[in-house]
């Protein structure tokens, strides 16, 4: 993109940003399915046990380390989907010109994702709508991107991986998002199918290369290295913590965090072996809770 373009996309996304981040702590209180995503996500950064099991886990760890570094507020629990919110008429922007539309199409574009009352409401919530959008959005903005602006081999395939792991951190908050990019390949595949093959007219274009979009390989090899990548980083959040990277950040936040927010497991108390309770060694005791191999087991999917 050329930097006239990377300057106004900037400016998209400082002034939506301040637009989602106004007064975002009103209200104080817990709305919606921040009653069980805000709870749940301070459980899982704290290596505790899942209280709801109904969706993937990323954006709900997302939600607990913003209020580990930030407190335990209504700013802390909302101001990652704010600011991820804000990447998507950043993104919309992006595509468009990358399509060929003019500036003012895109910025109108643009302002249009901005005013739509379902993004602006879900980017001031803490629920996993918002993760799941920005995610997609920016896994199809690389995907774009390296399809169409890219001619190096090694550029395209990096755009590829990019868009993977994306793709895979949205998958990894709602299914939605893998769902959602099976259609952005079927609109690509149709617009393959609108370019010339020199013979037949599906295979070619699944494994054939030359095309305007990828010209280093073909249709099914774009979508391989963008899909291997995201099955992969979905399944490492699924690790408890979400990946070995943040394995190694849990530790340093952990100091920051407040006593209401601090883990037994952490906390000197833990550390001092406690008399043994008969009323508390019955059955009722949960299996495996002091074992702290638990505490890097993967989850059930």
């Amino acid at each position: 993109m050329s930097p006239t373009d990377r300057g106004i996309g900037i400016v998209v996304f400082a002034l939506t940003a301040i637009l989602f981040v106004w007064r975002l702590s009103t209200p104080s209180q817990l709305v919606f399915d921040e009653t069980h995503y805000v709870r749940q996500g301070l459980e899982f950064f704290r290596l505790e046990d899942w209280t709801n099991h109904s969706h993937p886990p990323f954006g709900k760890w997302l939600i607990g380390a913003s209020q580990a570094l930030l407190g335990e507020n209504a700013f802390a629990w909302r101001i990652p989907g704010a600011v991820l919110g804000a990447m998507v008429p950043t993104c919309v922007y992006a595509v468009m010109r990358m399509f060929g539309f003019s500036v003012q199409e895109a910025i109108a574009a643009a302002a249009l994702t901005t005013l739509n009352q379902t993004l602006f409401v879900q980017a001031r919530t803490a629920m996993l709508d918002i993760y799941a959008l920005a995610f997609f959005a920016l896994s199809v903005t690389f995907l774009i991107w390296s399809a169409k602006r890219v001619r190096s081999r090694g550029g395209a395939t990096f755009g590829l991986i990019l868009s993977g792991v994306l793709l895979g951190l949205g998958a990894a908050t709602k299914w939605t998002t893998g769902i959602n990019m099976v259609l952005v390949w079927s609109g690509i595949f149709i617009w393959r199918l609108t370019e010339t093959s020199p013979n037949g007219w599906v295979l070619p274009r699944l494994f054939g290369s030359g095309f305007a979009g990828w010209r280093h390989f073909s249709l099914l090899g774009a979508g391989l290295r963008q899909g291997v990548i995201a099955i992969l980083v979905y399944l490492l959040t699924f690790l408890h913590p979400p990946c070995p990277a943040f394995s190694l950040l849990c530790p340093i936040l952990s100091v920051h965090l407040p006593s209401h927010l601090a883990s037994p497991a952490s906390s000197p108390a833990s550390t001092t072996p406690a008399k043994a309770d008969p009323a508390k060694s019955g059955p009722t005791a949960k299996p495996g809770s002091a074992d702290p191999q638990n505490k890097c087991r993967m989850r059930s999917l």
